[in-house]
């Protein structure tokens, strides 16, 4: 079955990554449902340890999917180091920065959380870039590369697809009483063409390393407010 899969997924890299993106999914709200039931989970002060279980069972299935294609030279590849990488990506890095210093500026900073509380904002932080670029970048972004990247059109296709499929993934978080369908939808306008710049970013330095970090620094700046001083939640933010 391994190699059938192996087989189809050489064939139709669009279909695959497709299906692969929609169980990743249904996991990732399957145990975001499962969590909430908890009562020690529900309960607790800190709104990032349900989301924690939830990107650490992401970041399973990425790396099972990664095994099951044997795709685990990804892990490895390196055309460039974190330097070169990180400067290539120079623009995620500046809007990083920038929207850490404003917001942070801005917040109310007259409470700041427990550090255990922003122990776990900071490790879930980095459980996101693993979660969503095992999957995205390590295995969807090169199925599509694989097959259509031998030409330049067929690497910006790569590059667009990646992104729009990562972009419509993040409209299911509609389903959270706290996000309106219209703030899914602008966040998954914005998602989609970070998708994008990652993708491109991981193509040229073919070192899933880089986005991983470099996802998790957007991430941990946008909810910095919300993780260190508690000014939102999660779902707010």
């Amino acid at each position: 079955m391994r190699e059938k899969c192996i087989q189809i997924k050489e064939k139709y890299p669009i279909v695959i990554s497709i299906v692969l993106a929609a169980i990743w999914t249904i996991l990732l709200i399957g145990v975001g449902i499962g969590v909430s039931l908890i009562p020690f989970i529900s309960n607790s002060k800190s709104g990032y340890l349900s989301q924690l279980i939830v990107d650490v069972m992401g970041t399973g299935l990425g790396i099972f999917v990664i095994w099951f294609f044997k795709s685990s030279a990804v892990y490895k590849e390196k055309r460039y180091g974190l330097g070169q990488g990180f400067l290539i990506g120079l623009y995620l890095v500046i809007i990083g920065f920038y929207s850490l210093i404003v917001t942070t500026i801005m917040a109310d900073k007259s409470k700041i959380n427990p550090i255990w509380q922003i122990a776990i904002f900071a490790i879930t932080m980095i459980f996101i870039g693993t979660c969503e670029e095992f999957l995205f970048r390590g295995v969807i972004s090169n199925l599509l590369f694989n097959k259509y990247g031998k030409t330049i059109p067929g690497v910006w296709f790569a590059v667009i697809m990646t992104g729009v499929i990562f972009g419509c993934m993040h409209l299911f978080n509609a389903l959270s009483p706290e996000v309106s369908f219209y703030s899914a939808l602008i966040q998954g306008l914005v998602a989609g063409v970070l998708g994008m710049v990652l993708t491109a970013i991981y193509f040229r330095c073919r070192n899933i390393w880089v986005v991983v970090i470099l996802h998790a620094f957007i991430d941990f700046a946008a909810l910095f407010t919300s993780g260190v001083f508690g000014t939102n939640t999660l779902d707010g933010s």
